[in-house]
């Protein structure tokens, strides 16, 4: 049994319905403060609220060394930066599907998801104040499941090659993987232009927003998998490589003419030429997945992975390469 075949369906369910955190409506201030704090083993005790508390542990969502790649004029620039550059610590806490950004600088200051559905973060120019730092509390939105469905034949394609992808593309470590070993999977993420664009502000802080985004966003996709049955499923995400493409490069997207907010099933066999393509940049990893703001539609007939993400309005998972 290989890696990517058991778990690509549970893999683009789990990045869905984590997408679909994100992006609500406050419905309340907080102050949190850390409980207890272990730097030994990682732990923290953490205290949103009197209705929540968390028992958080590191996590590692990227690898120790990974990259972002993004264009210029034209050229490919591919940066390289460690794990600990981000914004602050990541954390999680698989029982109350918590995934948080959490630094200490200037105060106690928290960003994430709790719950599965519930956001925590903070303005910028929040104010350490009596040794506290005010953060809103948020619940998701709730939209609408808005299905199209077009271009069967393109995702039959799709996934009738899957089997010999799959060979091809899996790295010796996961090949090596059987029954209840952890394998970790090791992922490139690319962004689509509108989505990545959303994070405004100047092009650095672009930047490192929308990985700190990322890396909390990952965590909670890890912290869903490990509520699998590890007899059957037992693995875990790790960025290599973050991809921030611009409007004219994203040659892959098709739209159907219902509606040119949602993406056809050939994306997913164009995607994968464009992965093929630009491999010496990418490099070496297990899957490929991009995300993008837009709904994607899915043939019934072949109970496509994509009809978990059909018309989630915050971004969609749009297509997984193996």
């Amino acid at each position: 049994m290989t890696l990517c075949n058991l778990n690509l369906l549970a893999c683009w369910t789990a990045l869905a319905s984590v997408h679909s955190a994100f992006g609500g409506i406050i419905n309340g201030y907080v102050y949190p403060r850390i409980i207890e704090s272990r730097s030994d083993d990682g732990h923290m005790e953490l205290m949103i609220n009197d209705n929540i508390n968390l028992n958080l542990e590191m996590a590692s969502p990227f690898a120790d060394t990974f990259r972002v790649i993004y264009e210029n004029e034209g050229a490919n620039f591919v940066e390289e930066r460690k794990a600990d550059s981000l914004s602050g610590e990541i954390y999680k806490d698989t029982k109350q599907q918590a995934a948080l950004l959490i630094s200490r600088e200037n105060g106690l200051r928290v960003r994430g998801v709790i719950q599965g559905n519930l956001m925590i973060d903070h303005d910028d120019e929040a104010v350490f104040k009596n040794g506290l730092v005010r953060h809103r509390l948020s619940t998701r939105k709730s939209t609408a499941i808005r299905e199209y469905h077009d271009d069967v034949t393109g995702s039959e394609t799709f996934h009738e090659s899957f089997g010999e992808r799959n060979k091809a593309r899996l790295n010796e470590r996961s090949l090596h993987n059987s029954g209840s070993k952890r394998a970790t999977v090791e992922t490139t993420v690319v962004l689509g232009h509108k989505y990545f664009s959303q994070f405004k502000k100047s092009n650095h802080s672009q930047v490192v927003s929308v990985i700190d985004y990322m890396a909390v966003f990952v965590a909670l996709v890890n912290a869903v998998f490990e509520e699998f049955d590890k007899s059957v499923l037992n693995i875990q995400l790790s960025v290599v490589s973050v991809v921030l493409l611009k409007s004219n490069s994203q040659t892959f997207l098709q739209t159907i003419p219902q509606n040119g907010d949602a993406i056809n099933g050939s994306t997913l066999q164009s995607f994968n030429k464009f992965v093929e393509k630009h491999e010496a940049v990418l490099g070496k990893q297990d899957i490929v997945v991009f995300i993008s703001n837009y709904t994607i539609s899915t043939g019934d007939v072949y109970h496509s992975p994509t009809h978990y993400v059909a018309g989630f309005q915050e971004g969609s998972v749009s297509a997984v390469y193996t």
